[in-house]
């Protein structure tokens, strides 16, 4: 390839070749695309050349996104550019241009990039029903928001959405990073996430040494080509499609002189949400809903009802410790300007959520104190013969926490208590003090232990403990 590329003559051949066959893009395997991309990894395109310049006035999509009547176009302009003159009957001119961009898009360099392909939605993605509007309540159906039809609803519904305030607490798994997008040309080994636009030239399934079987991409974005990789997922292959305009976000790494990104997080592009320049949440998904349906259904909710969502932080609580409110949080979460407002956002939510928690379990077990009576236990008089038997003196929080049990076991309500510590740190002899409160006030106690050797150790140090309180 590199005596073929590196002669003029024989370039021109293939150009003239390309003519003849009606522009088809099958003169060289791989067609014309694959052979400017050998030609760049290999140094054979002139920096400033005809030739490079030629290849810079393509689209995105390369070559063969070209229609047949510009790839024509494009063939001659390059032979008259590499001068050459061109063989081929005089017909009216065609104006080279690339395929119309999306509206209000534009490129880091200002050129116009290619509007997504025209596709037919899916069916799910056509149903229109009664969007949100002032009525929606968070106990209305999933279907009540924009988009969402019968055939969505039940998709949501594998998700755990069946309301449009489940659609409010659905939130992003992580963010496409548009803010610090970058060129493939821009790409530099490094331990943190990048993220980049292109175009998938290729795609395989492929095997990384003799057990390790997986997928393997080579993506362009005009700037250059980067290789992707994934390890152990060869059903990546079937997910993506050539000629397909996809983000990609992973590690980049150097593998053998070149660059690579490694098991990257991928999706079709969102032109309107890339064209933004912010940080694009990405929502956990299912088969038959795009991020775009997922996302324009969450807003919609988010935007009607975070204001409604009831906080569990009482307000006067929340201005004690200058908390930020809840709507804001809920919002920020979803569409946030920045990963640290994200953060704290998201630790603003936990709180709620851990003292909406803290809060039932208190309810419930006055609940269950309520319902229950228990015998009065007190160890009494028996408590100073007990403390003086013990071979050594109990420190503070030992008789603290001794005081404490005492307290509780001696009213009607059943005790609920946890008692920790570190090992040797008293637990067992605060514990045998609350058996013998149960047993002087006439009733059992009984000790577990995890393991046989224990339970004899826990033996032999009571019965002790027993012989001298006698």
């Amino acid at each position: 390839m590199p005596g073929l590329l590196s002669d003029t003559e024989r370039l021109r051949r293939v150009f003239e070749l390309e003519l003849k066959n009606e522009c088809a893009n099958r003169v060289v395997e791989g067609g014309l695309d694959r052979m400017f991309i050998q030609m760049h990894e290999e140094g054979l395109l002139e920096i400033g050349g005809p030739l490079r310049q030629r290849v810079k006035l393509l689209p995105a999509g390369g070559y063969r996104s070209l229609p047949p009547e510009h790839r024509q176009e494009w063939i001659e302009g390059t032979l008259r550019a590499l001068a050459v003159p061109v063989s081929v009957p005089a017909r009216a001119p065609v104006p080279l241009r690339r395929p119309p961009p999306a509206r209000g898009s534009a490129s880091r360099s200002g050129a116009a990039r290619p509007g997504p392909r025209a596709v037919n939605a899916r069916p799910a993605e056509r149903e229109e029903s009664s969007h949100s509007g002032p009525g929606l309540s968070l106990d209305a159906p999933v279907s009540r928001l924009p988009g969402i039809g019968k055939a969505a609803e039940a998709k949501f519904e594998k998700l755990g959405v069946h309301t449009a305030g489940d659609a409010v607490f659905l939130f992003p798994r992580r963010f496409n990073d548009f803010t610090e997008m970058r060129r493939i040309a821009e790409l530099a080994p490094s331990g943190l996430p990048q993220t980049i636009v292109g175009n998938i030239f290729s795609i395989r399934e492929m095997r990384f040494g003799r057990r390790v079987k997986g997928a393997e991409a080579l993506v362009t974005d005009g700037s250059g080509t980067l290789r992707v990789a994934w390890f152990n997922m060869p059903y990546v292959v079937r997910q993506l499609e050539e000629g397909t305009r996809v983000v990609f976000s992973g590690k980049v790494r150097a593998f053998r002189g070149r660059l690579q990104m490694e098991n990257p997080e991928f999706e079709p592009v969102d032109d309107e949400a890339a064209n933004a320049g912010r940080l694009v949440p990405v929502y956990p998904a299912t088969q038959g809903l795009s991020q775009r349906m997922l996302r324009r259904a969450v807003k919609a909710a988010v935007d009607a009802l975070s204001d409604r969502v009831v906080d569990a932080v009482p307000g006067w609580l929340r201005e004690q410790e200058n908390l930020p409110q809840l709507a804001p949080a809920i919002r920020a979460l979803h569409f946030p300007n920045s990963f640290g407002e994200a953060e704290e956002a998201r630790r603003r939510l936990a709180l709620g959520e851990f003292l909406a928690i803290q809060a039932a379990v208190l309810m419930r077990r006055a609940e269950w104190q309520q319902g229950q009576d228990a015998p009065p236990l007190a160890l009494g008089e028996r408590l100073g013969p007990f403390l003086e038997a013990l071979p050594f003196r109990l420190t503070g929080t030992q008789r603290e926490c001794l005081d404490d049990i005492l307290d509780d076991i001696k009213g009607p309500a059943p005790m609920l208590r946890l008692l920790q510590g570190d090992v040797g740190s008293g637990k067992t002899v605060v514990a045998f003090g609350a058996m013998l409160a149960a047993v002087h006030s006439g009733m059992q106690a009984v000790l577990m232990a995890p393991t046989e050797i224990l339970a004899d150790q826990h033996y032999r140090s009571f019965a002790k403990l027993l012989g001298a309180a006698k």
